[in-house]
């Protein structure tokens, strides 16, 4: 009777604790997305929001497509040891992986957007493992990063290479949006700034120990660095002062990533823990945790809506890949064809009222510019293929 008795409340036991794990799961709302046979070091998001890009010491790319339901539409195979870096182009099209092979490929949508098949190969970029990759905005320069303390950019029309030497273990990079300035991390305490042609412009002090990842904001008012001081600093690049510091990691932090609006922070740590924070304000929104160990990399989907987490799982079935968070932030209200977006609501109480009987005018168009005559207010300095300076006279 005594064995049944326990039995019988063992049984419940366990059912009780399978329903609050249940709970415990659903209120975590995440999805592991399991697919390689060796830990995920990067993951990458398009621009478009459609395609999750993963790189692994499997020596293998995953490409997922987010549309049809996380299903995995490539397997990219050239990398001969684990792939580091991952970079989309702007328009999805390209994508762009470095490994530890000092290899770059360039790999290239198919015409019918249903895989990515290698485009291009450098093999003389570096003679360290790639530590980080870029695509500049109008898909012809390629930035890369390597352990050899090489910066190169690289012209995919003319085939041809320049290098900014940097002495130090290049670990990140990030590059403005006018292309002008290239911001880079190393084996130091300093964040650089380098112009164009390879001149620093201005050194970034403030972490107490070596800086390890750094992104640029699109509206050009941050630059974001994190360390291995646990602490992620926020800049003004036009100045170079501080303009913020987000503390709230218990290690290192290896990873960033930036939403394309620049309000939100996402940033992984080898604590194992990913955190959201709000860049304007400083506070951390969400973190995101207990799931694995030491974050490698991190990509926040374009509408702030997924955080995608690269992390150390231990796995029985000897599969591993990525974590995708919701993170519960929603994007801001669409206004319909014809109409005015929705103001925010610290300015609604500043509308015009509208009574619905009278139609809204339309505004009279602007005079179109006259783009054939240059600015007399302004001179050249100095233009190559990649960068025009112009200085007001």
């Amino acid at each position: 009777m005594a064995v049944r008795t326990f039995s019988f409340c063992f049984i419940l036991l366990m059912s009780a604790w399978g329903s609050v794990c249940a709970m415990h799961a659903d209120s975590l709302k995440y999805r592991m997305i399991r697919e390689h046979s060796d830990d995920v070091q990067v993951v990458a998001v398009s621009p478009n929001g459609k395609f999750v890009a993963t790189g692994s010491w499997d020596k293998t790319i995953k490409v997922m497509n987010v549309d049809s339901g996380y299903s995995w539409m490539s397997t990219l195979r050239g990398h001969a040891s684990a792939v580091n870096a991952l970079s989309f182009s702007r328009d999805g099209k390209f994508l762009i992986s470095g490994g530890n092979d000092y290899r770059v490929m360039v790999w290239k949508l198919s015409e019918d957007g249903a895989y990515f098949a290698l485009d291009t190969m450098i093999t003389n970029a570096h003679t360290s493992p790639i530590t980080d990759v870029l695509m500049g905005p109008g898909m012809r320069m390629i930035y890369t990063a390597g352990a050899d303390g090489r910066i190169m950019i690289y012209d995919r029309v003319k085939r041809k290479a320049r290098t900014i030497e940097n002495k130090s273990p290049v670990t990140n990079i990030a590059l403005s949006t006018d292309r002008r300035f290239i911001f880079c991390t190393d084996e130091s305490t300093l964040m650089k700034q380098y112009d164009a042609f390879g001149k620093i412009i201005r050194t970034y002090e403030g972490h107490s120990d070596y800086v390890n990842a750094v992104v640029y904001a699109v509206n050009n008012k941050y630059v974001i660095t994190g360390g291995s001081d646990k602490t992620i600093i926020i800049w003004n690049p036009l100045t170079g002062k501080e303009v913020r510091r987000l503390e709230g990691h218990e290690w290192k932090v290896t990873s960033l990533s930036i939403s394309p609006d620049s309000k939100y922070l996402l940033s992984g740590s080898s604590d194992g823990s990913a955190k959201l924070w709000d860049v304007e304000t400083g506070e951390e929104l969400k973190s995101f945790e207990g799931i694995g160990s030491n974050v490698q990399g991190v990509a926040l989907s374009p509408d702030s809506k997924l955080a995608f987490i690269a992390m150390h799982m231990d796995s029985k079935e000897d599969e591993f890949g990525v974590v995708a968070w919701e993170t519960g932030i929603e994007p801001p209200a669409q206004a319909k064809p014809g109409q005015p977006a929705p103001l925010p609501k610290h300015l609604q109480k500043y509308a015009p009222k509208t009574t619905g009987s009278t139609p809204a005018r339309k505004p009279a168009p602007a005079p179109k510019p006259d783009r054939t005559k240059a600015p007399t207010d302004q001179k050249v300095l100095e233009e190559t293929d990649e960068v025009k300076i112009m200085q007001d006279k």
